[in-house]
């Protein structure tokens, strides 16, 4: 299954880069996600996580691990992961997230991705499987593209913009971005 897209997010690139490397708003931002942790060994880094998503007639709980291959901060990063969804299979994954200047302030978020489905997932229909995928991202996009254009407020917690000199260390960022490619590659994936 293939996953192609892109959206225009209200703001410069460094604070999309810097706002997809936050675990804490992307556990926000993804749907259905139920945990995200960043984990480091040595140079490699990347995240684990949890969500829970309705794919057709399944439901599956998906915990997902995702390393970064490639990095060049802030205009693009690959992410490969994995995700297992117990009885409903598994999905393997890699996604190319980049990011290009199109105004001062305005940014075109290109995201592409392969993935592999085994198990009850594989025996859905690819379209609704697709589709699934599709709009999972989309309202990913949709929901970065909201908070960064204004305040909002989800699920009870006030999640402010992000000001130019708020970044993130590296060290932090770096596997906040892997971490939510990989959930977004797996979800879609799933999806």
């Amino acid at each position: 299954m293939n996953l192609i897209g892109e959206h225009r997010i209200a703001a410069s690139r460094l604070r999309v880069w810097q706002s997809l490397n936050d675990a804490s708003l992307l556990a926000r931002l993804i749907p259905g996600c139920e945990s995200l942790a960043r984990w480091e060994d040595g140079a490699t880094c990347g995240f684990e996580g949890t969500l829970r998503q309705h794919i057709g007639p399944l439901t599956a709980q998906i915990t997902g691990k995702s390393t970064m291959l490639e990095r060049v901060p802030p205009a693009r990063f690959t992410l490969s992961g994995t995700g297992n969804a117990g009885d409903a299979g598994s999905v393997r994954g890699d996604v190319e997230i980049t990011l290009d200047d199109l105004d001062t302030d305005v940014t075109l978020l290109r995201y592409t991705g392969a993935f592999t489905l085994a198990g009850k997932l594989a025996q859905l229909d690819g379209w609704l499987i697709e589709q699934t995928g599709q709009v999972f991202a989309e309202t990913f996009c949709a929901r970065l593209s909201k908070l960064l254009s204004h305040p909002i407020e989800m699920e009870g917690s006030p999640v402010m913009p992000l000001r130019h000199d708020q970044g993130l260390a590296p060290r932090l960022w770096v596997p906040g971005f892997i971490a939510a490619t990989l959930l977004l590659v797996v979800v879609a994936a799933l999806l």
